[in-house]
């Protein structure tokens, strides 16, 4: 008795097994293809890597599906039949292909997509520099992006233009750099007295001519210079000795620079303050020039510069 009860029992298993393995069997990952007829392939990036979430949707089935960090899509459909397979993802230009599928088996298809260009992070800065040696009070307006494309930044330096509009002129980047292999940051620096605190500045992304995307930022208000510093503009300043001036802001990191020409001999960075004991080793008989410079948490700059001479 006991040798038949173990019999019926693997019997059972047996089944159960069979039944498992057959062409309704349950698929523990709904990306695998099933028996059946459908479409099923992988979506890439044109510069390279798997585009995942990305929608994939056939009609007239009107049936949709998300590709998986893979790249990876499924998706059921009555065979012997035609369908537009479309596949769509914000960082990319969409595509639609016409596929048919057959009656007997399944389609693979494979999308690549290109990607599409972005601005982000568009911000505005200012930096207000008051140079004592000459009276001059200019105000530097900063407008600053991130450019991105999934394709890379090659192809987005070679074939896309960024640009950046204020008061009627428009300006191009001064200065790029590179983030990552899909992102460059670009830099403007404009000089513009009829440019005030509120105005809109518009950064524009085109290609041939053709713009793609704008953004706009504001210009914020400019922070105050920093005034009554010593040594004064043509002193005579013989460190070991203390820095001092009145900061005209509050909550700002601040930096000391002392420059020989064209080259930063000493610098210090320290929190919000007014004076400094300046310990630099500087040759005697020598014009320097020094800067006491304010940053606030966004960015924004403001500094005083003036001469000094050593006996």
């Amino acid at each position: 008795m006991k040798m038949h009860n173990s019999f019926i029992i693997a019997l059972c298993l047996l089944a159960v097994s069979t039944l498992g393995c057959g062409p309704d069997a349950k698929r523990d990952n709904p990306l695998d293809p099933v028996n059946g007829s459908g479409v099923s392939g992988t979506v890439s990036a044109w510069g390279g890597g798997a585009v995942g979430n990305a929608v994939v949707s056939a009609v007239p089935a009107n049936l949709s599906v998300r590709t998986n960090s893979s790249g990876q899509y499924n998706i059921d459909l009555e065979g012997g039949r035609t369908y537009f397979l479309t596949v769509e993802h914000s960082y990319y230009h969409a595509r639609t292909d016409t596929i048919t599928v057959p009656s007997d088996g399944r389609l693979k298809h494979n999308f690549i997509l290109k990607g599409v260009p972005r601005i982000d992070n568009a911000k505005v800065l200012t930096c207000a520099v008051y140079t004592m040696w000459d009276g001059q009070l200019p105000i530097y307006i900063l407008p600053q992006c991130t450019g991105r494309l999934t394709d890379g930044r090659d192809v987005l330096s070679a074939y896309y233009n960024f640009r950046c509009r204020i008061e009627g002129s428009t300006y191009i980047p001064q200065e790029t750099l590179a983030v990552d292999q899909e992102s460059m940051n670009y830099f403007w620096c404009v000089v513009d007295p009829n440019v005030e605190k509120g105005d809109t500045v518009t950064l524009t992304l085109d290609s041939a001519g053709v713009v793609m995307q704008t953004a706009v930022a504001l210009v914020p208000t400019e922070l105050n210079w920093p005034s009554i510093i010593s040594p004064g503009n043509n002193s005579v300043f013989n460190p070991p000795d203390t820095l001092s001036w009145l900061n005209n802001n509050v909550l700002e990191d601040i930096r000391i620079e002392i420059w020989k020409g064209a080259t930063l001999v000493w610098h210090r960075d320290l929190s919000y303050a007014e004076k400094l004991y300046c310990d630099a080793a500087l040759e005697g008989g020598q014009e320097y020039l020094w800067k006491v410079i304010n940053v606030d948490a966004a960015g924004n700059m403001a500094r005083t510069e003036a001469k000094f001479s050593t006996p």
